[in-house]
């Protein structure tokens, strides 16, 4: 039981952490004034960085967004801040939201211009995924036959992991936990040092990838363990931890798509 816990919580902290940042340090709340004139946001920092918030919007019960504005308010450490969003439209407002880097306590990132900044996830930028993919195959690929891998042979190490002919523990702890681990890290750390959600496509490729490699892996695994009359119960922990990983990864596109 204690084994089966830690796969579920390492499955939830490689989405959860992928895209964490600035926002884990920033507590908001926002409200419309008595007079239906402005949106107020009451901002806290309370992380130990130094914070620049770059923009923030109100949206109506249907997600479409009323109004956004640009900005560049720094928060020390501890810090609050009050801003308004003023609108004629402020009473359909039933939700508010920000975006945020973290910066330098002297605002370094102050000398550039907020509309500059090439920032917001794009739907072109899913032409990056199969480049994703081949970069891990080139770091990773391997040959049955000894020779380099090729994607068009149709034995490559991208569909091998893909249609889950790696054994189950080896598409989970490796290609799962590790591989992933690191892709989905290290593009999270580059998009929010460099405020461009474009690094985030090898994360969500990466998660895709490995994700459905292992349960196909686990659907494999399965099978053999029925036909040998064994239990199989490694097979299930797998697919939990995934169906947990792709909820939590939702999740995290649904908070970067309304920002």
């Amino acid at each position: 039981m204690k084994k089966l816990l830690g796969i579920l919580v390492l499955g939830l902290l490689l989405s959860s952490k992928a895209f964490a940042g600035c926002r884990e340090d920033i507590k908001m709340s926002w409200f419309i004034n008595e007079s239906k004139t402005a949106a107020v946001f009451d901002f806290q920092n309370t992380g130990s960085k130094s914070i620049k918030l770059t923009s923030h919007a109100i949206y109506d019960s249907d997600k479409e967004k009323i109004k956004r504005d640009k900005m560049s308010v720094y928060l020390a450490s501890g810090e609050k801040r009050r801003l308004f969003i003023y609108s004629n439209h402020v009473r359909y407002a039933t939700g508010g939201a920000y975006q945020c880097i973290y910066d330098k306590p002297y605002g370094k990132s102050s000398t550039k211009s907020t509309k500059s900044k090439k920032s917001g996830f794009k739907w072109w930028y899913l032409l990056f995924i199969p480049v994703a993919l081949v970069i891990i195959g080139a770091i990773f690929g391997e040959n049955k036959q000894g020779s380099k891998s090729k994607i068009a042979s149709g034995e490559n190490f991208i569909v091998d992991v893909w249609e889950g002919k790696k054994s189950l523990g080896e598409s989970f702890w490796l290609y799962f936990v590790v591989i992933n681990g690191v892709i989905s890290f290290g593009s999270g750390y580059f998009a929010e040092i460099n405020d461009n959600n474009i690094f985030l496509v090898a994360a969500l490729a990466s998660n895709i990838w490995a994700g459905v490699g292992t349960w196909n892996s686990s659907t494999n695994y399965q099978l053999t363990k029925i036909k040998k009359k064994k239990p199989h119960g490694w097979a299930y922990a797998a697919k939990v931890v995934i169906v947990l990983n792709f909820l939590s990864l939702g999740g995290q596109l649904i908070l970067l798509f309304n920002t």
